[in-house]
């Protein structure tokens, strides 16, 4: 969890607080020191299975992606000023490489950064959908995408990384979903809209 914490007056200091998965605390860790100073409009977190937390940030003439080891070590992994990341997510672990998937969405694209060692080592553009907005990945490696042009979450064939059929209809703009154990946690004003997803026999239902 993100939580901005005024530490005096006109300072304030961005935390991230980790929990065990029952949501016992289990530490405070001060976010990068080099970000005080700047205008956050969106941050999205996640967490490889490594232990490894992923910090995405869009600012207002700035983007960037940051990785936190397991013992509390910051690194800037990408930081832009013609590029504005939207969403991430901590996609795979293959070997010693993290793939992280992050939106662009001024250019309506996907970027896959591969991270060896706190580097990214490889960066490549994905066209997996006309207008992707936000990313999610379910328990069984599948990922989801909402595409923005259509107006529906799609399922997304990770070997052509193209989207592959719909799974729900959705409003033009998701800013973030989750998907477990079939189902898709849409949030909404006021609300939270469940579709239940199979793709037993080839067919989602």
């Amino acid at each position: 969890m993100l939580l901005d914490i005024e530490e005096g007056e006109h300072n304030w200091c961005r935390y991230i607080f980790k929990f065990t998965i029952d949501l016992q605390y289990v530490a405070k860790i001060e976010g990068p020191k080099w970000m005080r100073n700047e205008t956050v409009i969106s941050e999205r977190l996640s967490i490889a299975h490594t232990d490894y937390i992923y910090l995405c940030v869009c600012g207002e003439i700035f983007s960037s992606l940051y990785e936190l080891t397991p013992v509390g070590q910051w690194t800037e992994l990408q930081y832009r000023l013609s590029e504005s990341y939207t969403d991430m997510l901590a996609f795979a672990v293959v070997g010693p490489i993290t793939q992280i998937l992050v939106v662009e969405g001024n250019k309506h694209y996907v970027l896959m950064f591969s991270v060896r060692d706190s580097e990214v080592v490889d960066r490549r553009r994905i066209a997996v959908c006309e207008r992707p907005g936000a990313l999610a990945r379910d328990e069984a490696g599948r990922l989801f995408v909402a595409n923005r042009a259509a107006a529906a979450i799609q399922l997304v064939d990770t070997v052509r990384w193209s989207a592959a059929r719909n799974v729900a209809l959705a409003d033009a703009v998701v800013p973030h979903f989750s998907a477990s154990w079939g189902l898709l946690a849409i949030p909404l004003k006021g609300a939270i809209r469940l579709h239940r997803y199979s793709f037993r026999f080839g067919v989602n239902r």
